[in-house]
């Protein structure tokens, strides 16, 4: 197994997963905000 494969098999997993992890935060502080000029609604 050479560094860049390494690289790949650690670092791709890690970043999709932060990735989903920051979407699902600015999601529900969207809804949040959403939410905050709405509050009739």
């Amino acid at each position: 197994m050479t560094f860049l494969q390494a690289f790949y098999m650690y670092i791709l997993p890690l970043a999709i997963s932060a990735a989903c992890l920051v979407w699902l935060v600015y999601d529900k502080w969207q809804e949040r905000r959403k939410d905050r000029l709405h509050p009739g609604e």
